[in-house]
């Protein structure tokens, strides 16, 4: 697992690690350009390419990168930034001269044909105002657009509609030209090869590649000091007020970023940091709240922001301000010892996943200054003293930040002076000249318990079973994994839930695991950081359940702190009156999200009276019903250990894994389950629903019931959504590439222990309306009518073969597969029959399905968006 790195003779840079846990490849061509890097008229260039490559080249069209890799068991996708441009593929390691050739292909021979990229450019424009109805975008490129007045970081990386559509074709190829050379990208592959046999096989196919005889990438302007407070109001059509407040930090090179890295996570990560526990947990300000290092290639940002009602502007502003300022002075020493862990353990989480370690290693030798730098940013981490970070907070954080507020129109808001004010009094305020904190006892390792008496086999997969008395039912296998992976899976959630409880699963949700008897919030929280993981909660149609993952190293501790949540869970009235508040506050914001609300719509339909159709969050009316009392019910109806189903993945020895769960699992029993509801009469109209919306976008739902987690045709689901999505999918190809109606167009299928849903979805253009949904008809028409190609089945069949392999990378992913398929009365092993089940699937069985579960009177067809021709679209 040693990282080798060369350089072609023409300038390549080639960076590859060899690792054998999973069939997988990971490769990443990182090129040297960003949206930092383009001229004023050219915003948007970086991006626009990362769209055209895959648009055809001379060997192959429109679609066809995309097609052989999914054909191979693949993704190929791309992203762009401020600094680089990258180009992915991951697929398994059988095809490695696959993803090389495509990679090649696209980076060498794109013919950026112009009548592609008239179209492309529709697209992107799509993407653009798809980004503009976000609220969270905007007031992010607000932020940008303030803080840098020299620097191009403060331009989107996406450029505008006007800057896109105005780009000519030659203008494309010149960029493309200047930027797309070897010696300006480096590339990174990772996983389950030989290394000198893929560094003949990258040599094969860019070792060729001649570098232009032109200028390559040119210096930047660079921002100078920022020395006055700036600031600017958005009053616009939003429901949910925000804040973003930024300063000027150094390049991600800097000696200081290890210091300021650690800060953010002191201020703004997760559950026990200052921000969080004093204004949203203290003084619930605030719906939610962050803060984090920007640090890219040139100096970044250090940024913290909040969504909030309007009317807590000024106090939130003013707390906020304050626990900033008051970094400057008294870090402790378990505040720095939390940072360190989570920053040190980032690497660990990312070495599960080969795509996860081959962007690790393209950052650091890009943006960073090269991989070895990683070695040297972790030493600096581990040297870390209270006084370097109270140095950072006092270097950076001064009273001249930029302050962006969003809020809705017509709201109260203060003035330029009244918040420079706000900002000047934290920032010379006594108060904040220390930090005093409750300091609660470390956790301690109980000795091994004594054996827990109960019969444990080995299974399928080398997994050891183990039942407690109670009927617990206990799965772990023991891996060579980084990370250990602990997931507790029950029945429960929104299937079992009336009208009169509506929301009550995820409000138990949001609080179970929050606190105990022993540990409060953010003593938990800090726990969990401090174990290089962390405990959440899930909840859904069928089930409500813990995720737990930990440091290997400190992963007995972990099984400790895991099994005092899952017992003794308290649910304190002021807590819940905080959660109750915040899912409120999400409902009432819904309209800031209208896809949101289309899915909403769409499941209300399909279901009128199975609660299936309710809304997963509840509604306020149902909200203010819940009390403590409601929520410990619940928990003794579906969250004891007797109703659990519990797999842990992990280097750990499996006998001393069901020692210590057994002895504090095995003798908790609780209430009876609830009988299941009964189920809604088919559907036999269409039903069309347009709910109006102020955004430039249109989203559209269509679709109908689907079928049960027990049922073959689950499967049969997937290959036809495959066959209708992805990049060489039929949606795609035709509604996104042909045709150019949408940025986002997709299907997919929803399984449950009742009948689910089967849907395509869209987001259109409200002048394209009309076409989009004729266009999405047609393809279910053709669904139902034809059968599907013989190449499209196989490229599907393909795809979900290989993306099965890539899903299960983590060993957090093969602990949920195992917990569920347990659970659900499948066995725990059944998602090795997934490939065999998929290949299974014909083109017949696609059609059959369609005709019987898309039947075009069973539909349900729901647009939120403004009336067609309203929008801002051409």
């Amino acid at each position: 697992m040693t990282v080798c790195l060369k350089r072609l003779t023409n300038g390549l840079t080639v960076l590859t690690e060899e690792v054998h846990h999973a069939p997988v490849v990971a490769m990443q061509a990182w090129v040297h350009v960003g949206s930092a890097d383009e001229r004023p008229e050219m915003a948007g260039a970086a991006h626009l390419h990362e769209h055209m490559l895959f648009k055809g080249t001379e060997r192959r069209g429109v679609g066809e990168i995309a097609r052989v890799a999914e054909a191979s068991g693949g993704e190929v996708n791309a992203w762009t930034s401020f600094d680089q441009t990258a180009y992915h593929v991951v697929l398994e390691s059988g095809d490695v001269d696959t993803g090389l050739d495509l990679l090649s292909d696209a980076l060498r021979n794109s013919t950026f044909d112009a009548e592609e990229l008239s179209r492309e450019i529709e697209v992107v424009v799509e993407e653009i105002q798809r980004a503009e109805d976000s609220p969270a975008r905007r007031i992010s490129n607000a932020l940008f657009d303030l803080a840098y007045q020299e620097h191009r970081y403060r331009y989107p990386v996406l450029g505008s509609r006007e800057s896109v559509r105005a780009m000519t074709r030659e203008q494309i190829l010149d960029f493309y030209r200047s930027h797309y050379r070897p010696d300006q990208i480096t590339f990174v592959a990772v996983g389950d090869f030989d290394t000198e046999a893929i560094h003949a096989r990258i040599a094969h196919f860019f070792g060729d590649w001649e570098n232009p005889e032109r200028e390559g990438r040119r210096p930047r302007v660079q921002e100078g000091p920022q020395t006055e407070f700036r600031f600017r109001v958005l009053e616009e059509d939003v429901k949910q007020a925000r804040f973003s407040v930024a300063w000027h930090i150094p390049e991600v090179s800097h000696q200081d970023i290890p210091a300021i890295d650690a800060l953010g996570m002191i201020l703004g990560h997760g559950d026990s940091s200052r921000l969080y526990c004093s204004v949203r947990q203290d003084r619930q300000l605030v719906n939610g709240i962050h803060a984090h290092a920007y640090t890219p290639q040139d100096p970044g940002l250090f940024v913290v922001g909040a969504g909030l009602k309007a009317e807590n502007l000024r106090e939130a502003l003013s707390l906020s301000f304050e626990e900033v300022f008051r970094s400057r002075n008294g870090i402790s020493e378990a505040e720095l010892e939390k940072a360190k862990v989570v920053l040190l353990s980032d690497s660990a989480y990312l070495r599960e996943t080969m795509q996860g370690q081959a962007r690790k290693l393209g950052f650091y030798q890009v943006v960073a200054g090269g991989f070895d730098r990683e070695e040297a940013y972790r030493e600096a981490v581990e040297a870390l003293s209270t006084a370097d970070i109270e140095g950072v907070a006092r270097r950076y954080l001064s009273a001249s930040p930029t302050l962006v507020i969003q809020v809705p129109e017509g709201s109260e808001v203060p003035e330029r002076q009244e918040a420079l004010g706000l900002l000047q009094e934290a920032f010379e305020s006594e108060e904040v000249s220390g930090y005093q904190r409750n300091e609660e006892g470390a956790m301690n390792l109980r000795p091994r318990p004594a054996p827990v008496g109960v019969d444990t086999t080995v299974g399928p997969l080398g997994v050891s079973r183990a039942e407690l008395p109670n009927g617990c039912t206990l799965l772990v296998r023991q891996e060579d994994v980084p990370v250990m992976g602990i997931r507790a899976a029950a029945l429960g959630g929104l299937r079992w839930e009336g009208v009169a409880d509506s929301g009550l699963a995820n409000l138990f949700a949001s609080l179970w695991c929050g606190c105990t008897e022993r540990w409060s919030e953010e003593a938990l929280a800090e726990q969990s950081a401090l174990l290089g993981g962390g405990i959440s909660t899930f909840t859904g149609r069928n089930t409500l359940g813990i995720r737990a993952d930990f440091l290997q190293d400190r992963g007995l501790h972990g099984l400790e702190l895991f099994c005092d949540v899952l017992l003794n869970s308290q649910f304190v009235p002021e807590h819940l009156d905080r959660e109750r508040a915040t899912i409120v506050e999400h409902i009432r914001n819904r309209a800031d999200h209208p896809s949101m609300v289309a899915f909403e719509e769409f499941t209300r339909a399909l279901y009128p009276h199975h609660p299936f159709g309710q809304r997963l969050m509840g509604s306020e009316a149902t909200l203010a019903t819940f009390d403590a009392g409601s929520l410990e019910a619940l928990g003794a109806q579906f969250t004891t250990p007797d109703k659990m189903v519990i797999s842990v993945v992990s280097n750990w020895e499996a006998a001393e894994v069901i020692d210590r769960l057994g002895d504090r699992l095995g003798g908790i029993q609780g209430r009876p389950l609830p009988a299941a509801p009964s189920l809604d009469e088919p559907l036999t109209a269409f039903q069309s629903f347009h709910l109006p919306s102020e955004k430039q976008q249109s989203h559209v739902v269509l679709g109908g019931r689907g079928t049960t987690l027990m049922d073959r045709d689950k499967y049969v689901f997937e290959v036809m959504t495959t066959i209708l999505s992805g990049q060489s999918g039929r949606l795609f190809l035709d509604l996104r590439d042909k045709q150019s109606l949408a940025y986002t167009v997709s299907a997919s299928s929803v399984e449950a222990l009742d009948p689910g849903y089967v849907y395509v979805y869209m987001a259109t253009s409200p002048d394209k309306l009309s076409q989009a949904l004729g266009g999405l008809h047609g393809h279910l028409d053709r669904l139902r009518n034809d059968l599907v190609s013989e190449v499209e089945l196989q490229r599907a069949i393909r795809y979900l073969v290989g993306t099965h392999s890539i899903d299960l990378q983590r060993g957090g992913a093969r602990a949920m597969m195992m917990a569920l398929g347990e659970r659900f009365g499948l066995g725990y092993d059944q998602y090795t029959r997934y490939v065999e089940e998929i290949e299974r699937v014909t083109a017949e069985d696609i059609r059959r399905v369609a005709q019987a579960y898309l039947d075009p009177q069973a539909l349900v067809q729901v647009v939120v968006g403004p009336k067609e021709g309203e929008g801002e679209g051409e």
